[in-house]
């Protein structure tokens, strides 16, 4: 069997030398700061009402 050229995808095919280079990429920069995450984690834990279940009567 002969291997299909000019497909994307098969090995010989088109993009495959791109696709097996690295590419380089800018640094990720946090989308929130951290003191915006802790008041976003303290505002969503002080609006949890703690609840327990009701006693079981035998």
């Amino acid at each position: 069997m002969r291997a299909a050229r000019g497909v994307p995808g098969v090995p010989g095919g088109p993009g495959g030398e791109i696709l097996n280079t690295p590419q380089g990429r800018p640094p990720m920069e946090p989308l929130i700061t951290r003191e915006e995450l802790d008041a976003m984690t303290q505002e969503a834990e002080s609006a949890v009402v703690p609840q327990t279940p009701d006693p079981v009567n035998p």
